[in-house]
This record gives structure tokens, sequence and C-alpha cells, in this order.
């Protein structure tokens, strides 16, 4: 098994501070299992997938997920999944001591059975 040079602890630090004017609540890797009922929303920052050694840089995708408590009458809240994400998308490029991430794409994810809606940003990321 060969030495890992990336520090994802410190990747992961990084988009979760990016991601700081999106929510109160952001949370590293995956969803919380309980959200308190005045939870309304938050945020998941990941790296959900094989970070690439090309040598001279690293290369991935970050996954960023926007959750929006859903209205009383059980529908998604789009207005403020939409602020979400417009706050999120400002955030690019994000260029950084660590790496870039760049090109951010939505992907629209639905509901995850726990009263909340979710819209995903996919973004390529750059290790430097």
């Amino acid at each position: 098994m060969g030495y890992n040079r990336f520090d994802t602890y410190n990747y992961l630090r990084s988009l979760l501070n990016a991601m700081s004017g999106v929510s109160e609540k952001i949370f590293t890797s995956e969803r919380p299992k309980i959200t308190p009922d005045r939870m309304m929303d938050f945020v998941v920052v990941s790296l959900p997938v094989t970070i690439y050694d090309k040598n001279a840089y690293g290369s991935t995708y970050c996954r960023i997920e926007l959750y929006a408590r859903d209205s009383e009458d059980g529908f998604e809240n789009l207005g403020r999944l939409n602020e979400m994400k417009n706050a999120a998308m400002a955030a690019f490029p994000i260029n950084n001591d660590l790496f870039k991430a760049i090109s951010p794409r939505l992907l629209m994810s639905g509901s995850d059975s726990h009263g909340f809606h979710c819209w995903v940003i996919q973004a390529t990321v750059f290790i430097k």
C-alpha cells in the first residue's frame, strides 16, 4: 500500500470554510442522522470519490449538499434552496494554498425522507 500524500482533513476544513456563508450548520462527509426541529437548513461537504495522484497534482470531485426543511404543507422549500445554491455558487472558484475547485454543477437530489429536500453541487478539484 502506497503513501497517501493528500491531506483530506484540511481539504474538508477548507470546503467547510468556503461554504460558511450558505448556512450556520455545516457538516463534513455525511448528513446528521437527527436534525432538531429548530434546524431549518444545513450543508454537507464531502470528497466522495478517490483522489487521483497525477504526480504533479491530485484530482477529484467535491460534493456540496444543500438541505432545506420542507414547508409545513410538505413541499420543497424552493426559495431557501435557491438562496443556498446562489450563495454556494458565489464561492466558486475556490482557490487556496491546498486546492482549486472549479466548474460547479447543480444536481437535483430530492427528498431525504426526513423532512428535508436536498440540492447537490458537484465541482472538479485540483489539488496542489
